[in-house]
């Protein structure tokens, strides 16, 4: 996802999610420092410049307009206040969205039964970790970011929350059953 508005990498704190889960183009650098080339970098599979203790090893060196300098992340975008997001709920109530890190979710998204690749959770932080991993387990779904973008896409008018099936065999309709449960419980706006 892309936005206008422009952050680095310390709002994403300890998380690197983004460094495992999206499929992009990594710089190969030359002992000078120079771009060569890039290589495309597999979804759910760590990139090679990710430090042991997060972040990224070139991220201030990578040049301007390249997939990661210029991604911008939706839950760093749900917790800061110049930037704070909306999400689009069932029935059109508009809802400013309060995620877990997506991180929290990366083990069980590398868990071999996960067939979808490059999935950014948006899971709301009003549901605990432990019951929304348990959630992703039993219904194979996950809520996750979906950006709105205008014709030069770029992120537009905040984020979409849709839930993303884990599996091609995960039943949709019973997900989202569950996990409007869930939300319901954990009392986040209804439709009227």
């Amino acid at each position: 996802m892309r936005s206008l508005f422009v952050y680095d990498g310390h709002l994403c704190g300890a998380c690197s999610y983004c460094c495992w889960a999206l499929k992009t183009p990594v710089p190969r650098f030359v002992p000078s420092g120079e771009v060569i080339e890039e290589e495309v970098q597999p979804a759910n599979t760590a990139c090679r410049w990710l430090r042991d203790e997060g972040g990224c090893a070139k991220h201030d060196r990578l040049p301007e307009g390249s997939a990661c300098r210029g991604y911008a992340c939706p839950w760093v975008l749900t917790r800061i206040p110049e930037t704070r997001r909306l999400v689009r709920l069932a029935g059109g109530i508009t809802y400013p969205w309060s995620a877990h890190r997506p991180d929290v979710f990366q083990s069980v998204l590398a868990e071999p039964w996960v067939e979808a690749r490059g999935v950014m959770p948006l899971v709301p932080d009003c549901i605990p970790a432990e019951k929304a991993i348990e959630l992703v387990r039993r219904t194979a779904t996950i809520p996750a970011a979906r950006s709105r973008r205008d014709i030069h896409g770029h992120v537009v008018d905040g984020f979409d929350v849709a839930l993303e099936r884990l599996t091609a065999s995960a039943d949709l309709e019973a997900g989202e059953e569950i996990w409007e449960k869930a939300l319901r419980e954990a009392g986040l706006p209804q439709a009227a």
